[in-house]
C-alpha cells in the first residue's frame, strides 16, 4: 500500500551539529579571517589565476553565510524545541560536515543527551563530501 506524500503529518527537519545543536567551547565561532588564505591554497593546488577583485568576489561567497557576520533571525533551545518536533509527528536529523576520517562515534558523543531526540545522523563522512 503505497502512502500518498501529501497526507503524511510529519516532515523532517535536519539540523546541523556545531555550534547549532552544540556548542564548542574556545572554537573560534568566526573563520572569516582565514578564507583568503584557504581560497588562495584551494586556487593554487588546481593551478588557477585571480585578481585581487575576484578574491573579493569569492570571500563574499562564504562571507555571506557566516551567521556570525549575517545573524539568523531567531535561534531556539536545542532539547525542548527537538521533544516538541517530534511529539508533533516530525522526524529529526542531524547533517553535519566532519573532518575526513572522523569516526561518526564522535559525533554521537558531541550529541550526548541529545541523541535520544534525533531519529537520524548523516555525516560527510559517510556520504563521501564534506
Amino acid at each position: 500500500m503505497s502512502r500518498n506524500r501529501k497526507n503524511a503529518i510529519g516532515k523532517l527537519l535536519i539540523f546541523d551539529l556545531g555550534n547549532t545543536l552544540v556548542r564548542y567551547r574556545g572554537v573560534s565561532l568566526n573563520w572569516s579571517e582565514h578564507y583568503e588564505k584557504a581560497l588562495s591554497e584551494a586556487l593554487s593546488q588546481q593551478g588557477i589565476g585571480y585578481t585581487d577583485k575576484r578574491m573579493d568576489s569569492a570571500k563574499d561567497i562564504p562571507m555571506f553565510y557566516n551567521t556570525r557576520i549575517n545573524f539568523r533571525t531567531f535561534e531556539i533551545e536545542e532539547g525542548e524545541t527537538l521533544e516538541m518536533l517530534r511529539a508533533m509527528g516530525h522526524k529529526t536529523a542531524v547533517l553535519t560536515d566532519v573532518p575526513y576520517g572522523m569516526p561518526k562515534t564522535f559525533v554521537m558523543d558531541d550529541l550526548g543527551e541529545l541523541s535520544g531526540s534525533i531519529d537520524y545522523v548523516l555525516t560527510s563522512c559517510e556520504v563521501g563530501h564534506r
